[in-house]
């Protein structure tokens, strides 16, 4: 995590641990925060929003079977541990 005054650049990295290609949402919430912006390293972007708090980015084209993607997101305004985060539903690990 990077930081700098009253905000920071987060990553979640996207696993995908199943036998086929995968295509994904991830959720991460900070109650009083404000995202600013989201993007994937080294693939094609997929679609980001970000009310108040909540970052919500749906994956563009599918993760390969055994690949990962760091999503990274800056944010103002809020802790620095989500209070939730969820990849298609499944809780996140190492928070």
């Amino acid at each position: 995590m990077d930081t700098f005054p009253g905000g920071f650049i987060a990553e979640v990295l996207i696993r995908n641990t199943s036998g086929g290609d995968l295509g994904w949402v991830a959720r991460v919430d900070y109650p009083g925060g404000r995202v600013v912006t989201a993007w994937l390293e080294g693939v094609p972007q997929g679609t980001f929003s970000g009310a108040g708090g909540t970052l919500t980015y749906r994956s563009g084209p599918a993760l390969a079977a055994g690949s990962s993607v760091p999503l990274r997101f800056h944010i103002e305004s809020a802790r620095s541990r989500p209070a939730s985060c969820s990849v298609s539903g499944r809780g996140c690990s190492g928070l």
